[in-house]
């Protein structure tokens, strides 16, 4: 069994569909992502720009070896820690391992994209202008008219055109609460 070291995991651990397998490529191609070549306990460090080559990422995909030119190794000595450096370049092959944590942080900001990490298109920002400016929060109904006579006064022409009652009248829906849209009275 090949060891492992701590930290670390087999790419094709993580990267377990074809297209996690790309977005990992890029990232470790832009050096976001560390990884490594262990082979009998010698750790080869990968150049980045080996996540270039299509042959190293190909055979990397269907085997979890890689095989590439190697600018240095270090040898792990029995206490863990990491002892000389050897020869400069050199091809070698062996399985490929990404920084567990990296992989996590980015995993984790893939599947929960902040806002500034996506495009919102301008109907959108101005029903979030309007949340922000009405208070609209969980629970805090507010009558749909209300809404809509905010979005009346506030319409930026100039950025959405003209407006329409329909068109207002769906925004107003669609900044509420999904239960708020019954109707029904409203305490003050």
């Amino acid at each position: 069994m090949e060891f492992i070291p701590k930290g670390y995991a087999k790419f094709l651990d993580i990267a377990n569909t074809v297209e996690i397998q790309h977005s990992i490529r890029k990232e470790c191609y832009a050096g976001d992502i560390e990884s490594r070549l262990f082979k009998g306990g010698i750790e080869h460090k990968i150049l980045k720009g080996l996540w270039s080559d299509d042959e190293f990422f190909q055979q990397l995909c269907e085997s979890g070896i890689g095989r590439g030119l190697i600018r240095y190794i270090v040898k792990q000595e029995p206490d863990g820690g990491w002892g000389r450096a050897l020869d400069p370049y050199y091809f070698v092959e062996g399985y490929v391992v990404l920084n567990l944590e990296q992989c996590k942080n980015y995993i984790t900001a893939r599947n929960n994209p902040s806002p500034q990490d996506i495009y919102l298109p301008p109907y959108i920002k101005f029903m979030l202008e309007a949340v922000k400016a009405l208070g609209i929060e969980k629970g805090k109904r507010i009558k749909k008219v209300t809404i809509e006579e905010w979005m009346k006064e506030n319409w930026p022409k100039d950025e959405l055109g003209k407006n329409s009652d329909t068109m207002i009248s769906s925004m107003a829906t669609f900044v509420r609460d999904p239960g708020d849209t019954k109707g029904g009275y409203i305490p003050q």
